[in-house]
């Protein structure tokens, strides 16, 4: 991809001109975090047309090297995980309606871990879930293409997998109820040391939003990195609310 080939050849630039200059020293000059940096040179994110005007912009490039730049991103149709961005797995309402409940989530994540099995015992001990409903996770997963059993070993397949953004649907609303629900229960039975719950509440121009939603997915894609670094053992969620609590006023 041409656009990742600059900013390496960019990166590479500066490591020459400075031995110890990092992938982080790196992501803090073009003002993104490690995670997400890591993630777009790996080619497991595509480099979005709003980030890379920023990043020209930190870099100082002039404007032929801007629309240079963003015509690159325009024109790749980035390649994600092997895959390209339109041969992603977009799961339709009826799709995701058979897999809302948290553990198939959880058992995709499980898929990822040295020591996975392809055991409905296994899973339903890892995750506290009866045994039957992790016989009905694999099964389901497995016919959906989402999962394959590799000797004993559970394989996650690595075709991209996401919903659409956006749009109202009472499926997704129902799928972000339970894993709130969850989130209610853990607080009684997680002991502090292995979760963090909080809140902030501001005033805020809704114009904002879509920049907001923007850095709350790279904070997203941060997280994931650093917490799959060293040697993963256990599967964590990570939920994030952003909602008004004031009643919008008829003009706005």
């Amino acid at each position: 991809m041409k656009s990742l080939a600059f900013l390496k050849k960019e990166f590479n630039k500066r490591k020459k001109r400075n031995a110890s200059y990092s992938l982080r020293s790196f992501a803090r000059d073009l003002e993104i975090s490690p995670g997400h940096l890591s993630l777009l040179f790996n080619g497991k994110r595509e480099l979005k047309s709003r980030q890379a005007l920023k990043i020209a912009k930190t870099l100082g490039l002039s404007k032929s090297g801007v629309k240079a730049l963003l015509f690159d991103v325009a024109s790749e149709a980035t390649v994600v995980n092997g895959a390209r961005q339109d041969e992603e797995r977009v799961l339709r309402d009826d799709e995701l309606a058979l897999i809302s409940s948290w553990h198939y989530y959880a058992l995709l994540s499980l898929a990822k871990l040295k020591d996975s099995q392809y055991s409905a015992a296994w899973i339903s001990q890892r995750l506290g879930i009866s045994g039957h409903d992790a016989e009905i996770a694999l099964n389901r997963l497995s016919r959906m293409g989402l999962i394959a059993k590799k000797g004993s070993e559970l394989i996650r397949l690595e075709k991209p997998l996401r919903t659409s953004k956006d749009i109202p649907s009472k499926v997704r609303r129902d799928f972000h109820r339970q894993w709130m629900a969850l989130a209610d229960k853990k607080l009684e039975l997680v002991p502090m040391t292995l979760r963090e719950m909080c809140s902030v509440t501001m005033v805020a121009d809704p114009e904002n939003l879509t920049k907001v939603k923007d850095l709350i997915a790279e904070f997203k894609d941060q997280v994931c990195y650093e917490m799959e670094q060293g040697n993963p053992s256990e599967v964590f969620t990570l939920s994030l609310q952003l909602f008004p609590v004031t009643q919008f006023l008829e003009e706005n």
